[in-house]
């Protein structure tokens, strides 16, 4: 596995990278909801911003979860045929390259 190490930095930093967009979307969301106001008038508004936040980051998680039935099941390439073939196979398959090799005359 020579790409182990750069799989691994792809993966977190697609991570973090979902998590800080995640977080600042939903801060969108809240904070429209939340409305201007002093601190009274937000605390009251702070349970209804909350929920409406919460609908919005369900929704995505949901549309995530669509999307992975979406992907592909294996990943990589096929391996050739002969890989494939069982042992008893190999053996056939060698025995039969043998009978069509020409017998040196001479």
């Amino acid at each position: 596995m020579p790409h182990a190490g750069s799989a691994s930095g792809l993966t977190n930093t697609t991570a973090q990278l979902g998590q800080a967009i995640g977080v600042a979307l939903s801060s969108v969301v809240f904070f429209d909801r939340l409305g201007p106001g002093g601190p009274s008038a937000q605390a009251e508004q702070m349970p209804h911003a909350f929920a409406g936040s919460l609908w919005y980051v369900a929704g995505v998680f949901m549309a995530g979860f669509a999307v992975l039935f979406a992907l592909p099941r294996t990943v990589g390439t096929t391996p050739p045929a002969a890989d494939k073939a069982t042992p008893k196979q190999k053996q056939k398959q060698q025995h039969q390259k043998q009978e069509a090799e020409p017998v040196p005359t001479g």
